[in-house]
């Protein structure tokens, strides 16, 4: 078990900003939720009309993927901020003690300059959705607020992950006092 696994039992004066994390878990994941209920509904909807009335309801298939697109977004910073990514184990057990920690950081720090950087393409994106007025073909939906939405989510990712890195170090030191 890496020390970013547990960080789920550290205590909480070496958790950073343990209250504003869990409200943003709290907020992300009721976000998500209204998220998934409205792909739900969307489909209801869609697939009532289809079979009961044969009129399906217009650009639900356009609907759909920008909500799976918002629904990844919504739920990746609380990912993040869990450690619940899925992770392949095969030198979890090669590293001990500072090596483990170094690689815990290390992996920390990779995953917010990555988050950073595709947060930043992503804001390009939306400016270049935004000035050319880019929408859905059928619906006409713009499409630059789901790609403001999705750096601004990279974003959240990075500052996540950046505060995974202190705490891996901060556990680590408390542990030597102990």
């Amino acid at each position: 078990m890496s020390d970013i696994d547990n960080l789920k039992t550290v205590d909480p004066e070496y958790r950073i900003g343990a209250g504003v994390s869990r409200a943003g878990d709290v907020a992300l994941g009721l976000i998500a939720a209204a998220i998934l209920f409205a792909m739900m509904a969307v489909t209801a909807i869609d697939v009532t009309g289809r079979y009961l009335f044969n009129s399906p309801l217009q650009g639900s298939y356009e609907l759909t993927q920008l909500l799976m697109l918002s629904l990844v977004f919504a739920a990746l910073p609380s990912v993040t901020r869990r450690t619940e990514h899925i992770t392949v184990g095969l030198f979890e057990n090669a590293f001990t003690g500072w090596m483990r920690t170094a690689r815990d950081q290390t992996i920390a720090l990779v995953v917010a300059l990555g988050a950073l950087y595709l947060g930043w393409r992503l804001y390009v994106l939306a400016g270049r959705f935004d000035a050319f007025g880019d929408t859905t073909a059928t619906s006409r939906i713009p499409l630059s607020p789901f790609a403001y939405g999705g750096a601004l989510a990279m974003l959240i990712c990075a500052v996540a992950s950046l505060l995974l890195a202190v705490e891996t170090l901060m556990t680590r030191r408390g542990d030597r006092g102990r």
